[in-house]
């Protein structure tokens, strides 16, 4: 599977989520992100980078999805890959080439 399938599919499999919970409690999400959930991470980021419900911030994505990457999620790695390809959410000083 190629990348940009990769994303778009990713993108699909979000707005399917989304719609069938209407509404996010943003709060618990950023809790959890915070305690180190990585699963918790990726949904912001990809909460950021849509900006759904929020408004939209490549950096801030891109922060939470670096953090997920580092814990080994293989999503948030390929959603980071992306963003840095667009050349969307750099971060001062980082260097993601371990990562992609």
């Amino acid at each position: 599977m190629n990348k940009n399938h990769f994303f778009i599919s990713a993108l699909a499999a979000w707005t399917l989520c989304a719609a069938a919970s209407a509404e996010v409690d943003l709060l618990a999400l950023y809790e959890k992100a915070q305690g180190g959930d990585a699963q918790a991470q990726y949904a912001l980021g990809v909460i950021f980078y849509m900006g759904d419900g929020v408004k939209k911030d490549s950096v801030k994505a891109a922060q939470y999805f670096l953090k997920a990457a580092e814990q080994g999620d293989e999503r948030a790695r390929h959603f980071l890959e992306v963003v840095y390809m667009r050349g969307e959410g750099a971060l001062p000083g980082a260097s993601s080439g371990a990562l992609l």
